[in-house]
C-alpha cells in the first residue's frame, strides 16, 4: 500500500516573546518534521526573521519519500528593535533658573511600533526642583512593550535670586549722535 499520509511539520519561534508578546532581537524559527509512513525526504531549514513588525510569520514546508507534502506557519511574531523616543522640552539642556522659580516639567515619550510600556521623569509632580542652589539634572526614562529602553538627562543650574541692584553711575557714549557698542555701569548687588 502506498503512503498517502502527509508528513507533519511544526515551527517554534525562539527566543520566546516577552509577557507583552514582543521580541527585541531577531527571531529564529526552526522546523521539526516527522512522517509515520515512508519517512521524511525534506524538511524546511530554520528561518530567521530580522525585520521589525507585528504579526509576522515564517512558513515551513516538508515532503516525505512518497511525495506527500505539508506546510505550517509559525505566526504572530512581533519584533521591535528600536528604542522609544524621549524628548525633554523643559527644563532645556543647560537652562539657568533662580531659586524657587516655578518651572514646569514638559516631556514626552513615544514608540512607533510596540508602544510605550512605562515612562517617568525625575519628579512625580509637574514642577522641576528649583528649591536648592547648584547644578541639577532632570531625567526621563521610557521602556517600550518590547523592553527597549531610552534615558535622556538634561542638566540645569539654580542660582540665588538678586535681592537688590543699585546703579551708582551709568554712562552711554554717543558717537556723532548714534549709540556706541559699549556702555559702562557701576553699582552693587545682593543675592537674595
Amino acid at each position: 500500500a502506498q503512503d498517502q499520509t502527509r508528513p507533519t511539520i511544526v515551527g517554534t519561534a525562539a527566543p520566546a516573546p516577552n509577557a507583552n508578546g514582543w521580541n527585541n532581537t531577531d527571531v529564529t524559527v526552526p522546523f521539526e518534521c516527522a512522517d509515520t509512513g515512508a519517512g521524511v525526504a525534506s524538511c524546511e531549514p530554520e528561518v530567521t526573521l530580522t525585520t521589525g513588525g507585528s504579526g509576522q510569520s515564517a512558513v515551513g514546508t516538508t515532503a516525505d519519500l512518497a511525495g506527500n507534502t505539508a506546510a505550517a506557519p509559525a505566526g504572530d511574531i512581533n519584533i521591535d528593535k528600536t528604542a522609544p523616543i524621549v524628548v525633554i522640552t523643559s527644563p532645556a539642556q543647560d537652562a539657568v533658573f533662580f531659586a524657587s522659580d516655578t518651572v514646569l516639567a514638559v516631556w514626552g515619550a513615544s514608540d512607533a511600533l510596540s508602544g510605550i510600556e512605562t515612562a517617568s521623569g525625575t519628579v512625580s509632580s509637574a514642577l522641576v526642583d528649583t528649591s536648592t542652589l547648584g547644578l541639577h539634572t532632570f531625567t526621563v526614562a521610557a521602556t517600550d512593550k518590547a523592553d527597549n529602553a531610552t534615558t535622556v538627562t538634561h542638566a540645569y543650574t539654580v542660582l540665588a535670586p538678586l535681592a537688590s541692584f543699585d546703579v551708582n553711575e551709568g554712562r552711554l557714549e554717543l558717537e556723532q549722535g548714534s549709540p556706541t557698542d559699549s556702555f559702562r555701569v557701576e553699582g552693587s548687588f545682593e543675592l537674595g
